[in-house]
């Protein structure tokens, strides 16, 4: 049942979103106004606290599994940008959508979503070991997601290291120096940077549902794109995490706690990364909120599927 009630909760947050662009009280302005306050302020924050706040005193890994698990992470994210640079080719996805599509496919909702379903399924250890399986995730958003997107909408747009100097990057690499540094900052501190990230999930996902709003929802379910972008998210992206996994791992906990956070739907900070371009504002929200609607159904499954093997 907690499944159940995490799940509704998203759903909701996305639903407050619809209405209020529907009622006229969230507008484009706004969704890119909220947008800018996430990237800028409190996703930042949350992920500065979530690497300081981490117990690694209490991992069931060895160090040397710990350390193994960061670096098969960054791989992951390496070779997952190479399948999916390949695979938005072979469904032949427009070439203004492309980056984003990449994206779609690499960024799994893990911080939104990923952590409480984890938590729900998995126990509360497991959420060390997604954290640290996604260091990655910033880096890659806020550097090769950044740039993908940009390109998509501004392909004339010369590319400019300092373009990718932003609060999100800077976060990032803050917070994995911190980490492997064994740094805990002070109480105070971590409790404002975790008040401010932790108001990142329902902003996002509210944002989400507003930009589902300016859309309609037909168009939402009729797009064989949009399909087929999340069936490779939901169903065959997991299917490879799991077979890399086990090259690594033997031990049930980090192959369940990589296959299970891969099978998230697409990261909504895709669709909040792409909100200052109509197009791909409007392909990233509208591939957010079906692979979110649909992974209802095939997060339960995954798991099923995971302890049936375990």
């Amino acid at each position: 049942m907690e499944i159940v009630s995490t799940m509704l909760k998203l759903i909701v947050a996305i639903v407050v979103g619809y209405i209020f662009r529907k009622r006229g009280i969230l507008n484009d302005d706004m969704d890119q106004r909220l947008s800018q306050l996430i990237l800028q302020v409190t996703m930042p924050a949350m992920i500065i606290a979530s690497a300081t706040g981490l117990d690694r005193g209490s991992a069931a890994l060895t160090p040397a599994e710990v350390t193994r698990l960061v670096l098969t992470g960054f791989l992951f994210y390496s070779l997952t940008t190479v399948v999916a640079w390949l695979l938005v080719r072979l469904i032949r996805v427009p070439k203004h959508l492309t980056g984003t599509a990449i994206s779609c496919l690499v960024l799994a909702n893990t911080a939104f979503m990923g952590y409480p379903i984890i938590r729900a399924f998995l126990g509360s250890e497991a959420i060390f070991y997604t954290a640290v399986f996604h260091l990655p995730f910033w880096i890659w958003f806020f550097t090769v997601g950044v740039w993908l997107t940009t390109r998509d909408a501004e392909p004339d747009k010369p590319f400019k290291l300092k373009n990718f100097i932003n609060p999100g990057i800077v976060a990032a690499v803050l917070s994995l120096i911190l980490y492997f540094a064994g740094v805990t900052m002070p109480k105070l501190i971590l409790d404002s940077l975790n008040f401010l990230g932790d108001l990142t999930p329902a902003l996002s996902l509210i944002v989400i549902g507003s930009g589902l709003a300016a859309y309609s929802l037909k168009d939402l379910f009729s797009q064989k794109l949009l399909y087929q972008i999340s069936f490779l998210r939901l169903i065959l992206l997991p299917a490879l995490a799991f077979i890399f996994i086990r090259l690594f791992f033997d031990k049930p906990i980090a192959i369940n706690v990589v296959t299970l956070s891969v099978a998230m739907p697409i990261a909504s900070s895709v669709a909040m990364g792409s909100a200052q371009y109509p197009e791909q504002g409007k392909f990233g929200s509208q591939a957010v909120g079906l692979s979110t609607i649909l992974s209802m159904v095939t997060i339960p499954l995954w798991y099923l599927l995971l302890r049936s093997i375990a």
